[in-house]
């Protein structure tokens, strides 16, 4: 799950034009100070499931189907969520979920 959320974010990255290794120096960075932090055994851990995402980021893998179906309402509100956050409105991203719950949608 962790892999395949830094390869959504390497992604989102590239699609916004955006340089991919800022991503990579921060799962560098990310990798250093946690095993740093962590107990040994903790440290290999944390460690194998950070250097997998440094090779899935170094694959250039290419995005996955969406896992969300439009069919369902509460994927179709995540959609929207999404929508909104992506496009740069965090505020009214939120307000749409709110919204929602208020609803009972």
């Amino acid at each position: 799950m962790f892999v395949s959320r830094v390869v959504w974010s390497r992604n989102a990255f590239v699609a916004r034009g955006l340089d991919d290794g800022q991503l990579r120096e921060s799962l560098i960075c990310l990798r250093a100070a946690v095993c740093d932090a962590l107990p040994e055994d903790a440290s290999a851990t944390a460690g194998r499931y950070l250097d997998t995402a440094l090779e899935a980021v170094d694959a250039d893998q290419v995005p996955e189907d969406s896992m969300l179906d439009v069919a369902r309402k509460e994927h179709k509100l995540a959609l929207e969520y999404l929508h909104m956050v992506l496009s740069g409105n965090v505020v009214a991203g939120m307000q749409v979920v709110l919204d929602a719950w208020e609803l009972g949608r």
